[in-house]
């Protein structure tokens, strides 16, 4: 059963073609509508020590002083705000997840697409390195699995991992332990659904078969509206394909009691108001699959 790490300050409003700097808010009013009866836990957020484990410390600065465009192309100060909380939710829902052994949802988007040292596609830092880095760091997890099912290729995380890769000391030696399976590397538009489920339930198999204590595994997912066949920036699954993509992720995850984390990631089907009513209905249905597994 999925808990929510969110608070107010997750939230940013800035002008731009995708809506996540402000769907934090947005889902959560959406579930607590479905669900009032919620587990919402605060997050802690991070220092930019901590980004700079996965970031070029000149950009973590840059970005948080506003003298370096963010993500979404611009300096804006509210974006940059929030983005200690946002990354912290996503390593609060980690570490939590992997203390109790279940599984947590850190609402926020934006992470795959940023680099070690330039943010772009809406992603500014990547969130899904820094919680893997620092709990391998403090030794909660023994492996960390990201497994991205947004529409497209993480490639921030890619380059991420390859920017350390040559590097000495901990943290290279820490990266050989984060397993990175990405959607986008093999699907696109037009391709077969049944061929994407597939590879989703091989990654999980994977994920299982890996030697290491279920208990000292962590799975990063990210549960992208975007691959939504409607998307204008996706286009691959119906609404039921993407239930069926989540309870295949969710049923795996507790069969065998490995602790997850998961975010929203991409979604931009957007009505002409600006409400995000089909977006919010997709991470509706990751919410329930969730709770129901």
């Amino acid at each position: 059963m999925s808990q929510v790490v969110f608070d107010e300050r997750m939230v940013a409003a800035t002008r731009s073609f995708s809506p996540s700097s402000r769907k934090p808010g947005l889902v959560m009013q959406d579930w607590l509508q479905h669900w009032p009866s919620l587990n919402v836990v605060a997050p802690r957020m991070v220092a930019r020590k901590h980004l700079a484990q996965a970031h070029d410390p000149e950009y973590v600065d840059g970005v948080l002083d506003c003298s370096i465009p963010n993500g979404f192309g611009n300096t804006d100060p509210d974006v940059a705000r929030s983005l200690p909380w946002t990354v912290g939710a996503m390593v609060t829902a980690a570490v939590l997840a992997l203390r109790e052994t279940t599984t947590y949802c850190a609402p926020v988007s934006g992470f795959h697409h940023a680099y070690w040292s330039r943010g772009g596609g809406y992603c500014t830092f990547n969130g899904l390195m820094v919680a893997a880095l620092h709990v391998l760091k403090q030794n909660l997890a023994d492996q960390v699995f990201i497994l991205d099912c947004d529409f497209h290729y993480g490639d921030g995380t890619e380059d991420i991992l390859q920017h350390v890769q040559p590097g000495q000391g901990p943290v290279h030696r820490l990266t050989r332990r984060i397993h990175h399976f990405t959607a986008g590397e093999h699907f696109g538009r037009g391709a077969s659904s049944a061929e994407f489920l597939g590879w989703v339930g091989d990654a999980m198999f994977s994920i299982k078969r890996h030697p290491a204590d279920m208990r000292r595994k962590l799975v990063l997912y990210q549960a992208g509206a975007d691959q939504h066949v409607d998307d204008p920036l996706g286009g691959l699954l119906t609404t039921g394909e993407l239930q069926r993509r989540d309870n295949i992720v969710f049923r795996y995850i507790n069969a065998y009691g490995i602790p997850c984390a998961w975010n929203l990631a991409g979604g931009y089907q957007q009505e002409p108001d600006g409400s995000i009513p089909k977006v919010l209905e997709i991470h509706r249905n990751t919410m329930n699959e969730s709770l129901s597994a």
